[in-house]
């Protein structure tokens, strides 16, 4: 029955559309299914808040996110209502960093605009129609599959797709093909939130700094960020919650002697709030709703597995430690991945537990000898991140239409 209603109320937004002008400045973010205000969406539309004020900025999203979303000045809508569809077919711009049907509407409510994919991340873990692929043994999507994915905004093709390196631009390719995705749509130019940490300056870093150390009463302390990437086939992934009584031991007197925490955060979309059942001061349990670039700032280590969240992090130079515990079922049996990890690692890579517990000692100790790989990384995967992601995307995206509208 979803599918039919969803088919009609598309069918209706299609036929309003054709009575209603889409208005040039207004523009719609959304991010995170409408679960979150942040990531890549979030640092274009302040951007374009901050620089260009004559344009009306509408954030689509879940409720709860809504007061946060005002008290920054954008116009809250909620996602999949009524009136917020009716209002989305006034704008002209889509930014959207999941997809149009999870960030902004399940509804086609986007004939004549501009739709651009901003992206959540890198693609070192193989995603989109390649992940499908490997998943579900190449099987093709039924003639009913594509006409219900024509009709409503499921399998809608994009304008733009915003790219950090020739390496991304090759995997938008592949991965995004279904989406319309060619090589002239690839916009070469990084991304928003990497605006923030190529940019971010002492005093920022110090207020983010008292902003959460004081929060998580962990001010003082050397902080482990410790960030696992989602995994599809499997929900036995590695968290510190689930260390057996020896193992929790070992790394609480690493930690411990050191003045050290690990300060863990689990992907978005994974459920393991039943599994914090852990007796150690030493290891902190981050809210998955927080803003992860800010608390970048804030950690003076990240401890990653295949997460693209160490390619962020590059720009900030600090110490990277790979925990691969599951390498070899994770790049044949689950996503897999584009790249050897030989290649993009940007720090040493642990196998094992105990090699993990060896990487820590040699970061208490100040052992730091992946400076140069890690510059290494940043130029071969985030080839394009110059710190003006945002103003790049919005004049080729935004003033371009406009301009060649003029006539220019």
């Amino acid at each position: 029955m979803k599918t039919i209603s969803d088919i009609v109320k598309s069918l209706f937004y299609y036929f309003v559309s054709l009575f209603v002008r889409r208005d040039p400045k207004r523009i719609a973010f959304g991010s995170w299914s409408g679960k979150l205000f942040m990531d890549n969406s979030r640092y274009l539309a302040e951007y374009i808040k901050s620089n260009y004020p004559d344009y009306k900025l509408f954030w689509v999203g879940d409720d709860e996110i809504s007061n946060e979303v005002i008290s920054s000045g954008f116009v809250f809508l909620k996602r999949n209502s009524f009136v917020a569809n009716l209002r989305l077919l006034r704008c002209k711009y889509f930014f959207f960093t999941q997809m149009a049907a999870a960030d902004i509407s399940e509804c086609n409510v986007y004939r004549k605009s501009i739709t651009c994919y901003l992206h959540h991340g890198v693609p070192i873990k193989r995603w989109g129609e390649d992940a499908i692929h490997r998943q579900f043994n190449k099987k093709k999507r039924n003639v009913y599959q594509k006409l219900y994915g024509m009709i409503t905004a499921n399998y809608m093709k994009y304008d733009y797709f915003a790219t950090s390196s020739p390496l991304h631009d090759k995997t938008n390719l592949t991965s995004l093909r279904y989406r319309g995705c060619t090589d002239k749509k690839n916009l070469k130019c990084g991304t928003p939130r990497n605006d923030f940490l190529i940019n971010i300056s002492t005093e920022q870093k110090n207020y983010y700094k008292e902003k959460y150390l004081k929060a998580l009463n962990i001010d003082g302390k050397k902080v482990l960020l410790y960030l696992p990437t989602f995994r599809r086939k499997t929900k036995d992934a590695f968290s510190f919650a689930k260390l057996n009584e020896e193992q929790s031991k070992q790394l609480n007197e690493i930690l411990s002697k050191n003045n050290m925490v690990i300060v863990e955060k689990s992907h978005f979309i994974v459920n393991n709030t039943n599994d914090r059942k852990i007796d150690n001061s030493s290891v902190v349990f981050l809210d998955k709703k927080t803003n992860i670039q800010e608390f970048y700032v804030v950690s003076d280590c990240l401890i990653s597995d295949y997460s693209s969240a160490f390619a962020d992090y590059l720009f900030l130079n600090k110490p990277i430690i790979h925990f691969a515990y599951d390498y070899d079922y994770y790049k044949d049996v689950d996503s897999g991945l584009y790249y050897d990890i030989e290649d993009f690692s940007a720090g040493p890579i642990a196998y094992t537990f105990e090699q993990f517990l060896a990487e820590i000692k040699n970061i208490s100790s100040g052992i730091d000898l992946f400076e140069g790989k890690r510059e290494y990384v940043k130029n071969k995967y985030m080839t394009y991140e110059d710190g003006l992601a945002s103003q790049h995307i919005f004049e080729k995206v935004v003033l371009s239409h406009e301009h060649k509208n003029e006539g220019v």
